[in-house]
């Protein structure tokens, strides 16, 4: 009896700890009070034109109106190496045979090109849930330390929790593939994508280029 009032209490320990070292306190970045992820994609091989131009094409393709897709490019420009897309998809929680858990997410998604290296920064991030009641939240609302985690901190909440490991998956997919499409046949080490460093943001930096209401 002992043994197993032990086991029920380090249940809920044991799955925190299962939960990947990326999805827990700090994975949601806040910039201005906004959820801002930045991803700074390597590509050494590079000048900025080429990086432009290969982002360019390859967001062309990504972000365009589909079946379960209508994103769009809202942006680019050539001289300051800067592409701005809105993406508007679907993030699938569970997909049975009779069960068909998901929700639409709205988001901006701005590729930044530089001398060896492509900035990817994911913000204004929005979703629309259940398929009847479309109910819509914000990231700032939904997915940050403050709201995703119980009162103790130490684990997160259900309900939001796969809002937030679904949107940090989106963000790593758009970066992996930011690094595949900068890839060359030149003998150079795997391109390593990491977090951009903190930095200062004003409103007057900001592009905004979706509109602020929900």
């Amino acid at each position: 009896m002992k043994t197993l009032l032990t086991i029920l209490c380090l249940c809920p320990w044991a799955l925190a700890a299962q939960t990947p070292a990326k999805y827990l306190q700090g994975a949601v970045p806040l910039v201005d009070s906004r959820v801002t992820f930045t991803r700074v994609i390597p590509a050494p091989a590079l000048a900025p034109g080429e990086i432009y131009t290969r982002l360019q094409k390859m967001t062309n393709e990504r972000f365009s109106a589909g079946e379960e897709t209508n994103g769009s490019t809202l942006y680019t420009n050539n001289d300051e190496g800067v592409i701005i897309c809105r993406g508007n998809e679907y993030l699938v929680f569970t997909q049975k045979a009779l069960v068909l858990d998901r929700a639409l997410v709205d988001y901006q998604a701005t590729y930044t090109c530089k001398p060896g290296e492509c900035q990817l920064e994911i913000t204004r991030v929005r979703y629309t849930y259940g398929e009847e009641t479309k109910t819509r939240y914000t990231a700032e609302e939904w997915i940050t330390d403050q709201h995703a985690y119980d009162k103790k901190r130490d684990k997160l909440l259900r309900g939001s929790d796969k809002f937030r490991v679904k949107t940090i998956d989106l963000v790593d997919e758009l970066a992996a593939l930011a690094a595949q499409t900068l890839q060359t046949s030149a003998p150079v080490p795997p391109p390593v994508i990491t977090p951009a460093a903190p930095r200062e943001n004003t409103l007057e930096n900001t592009i905004d280029i979706l509109p602020t209401e929900i």
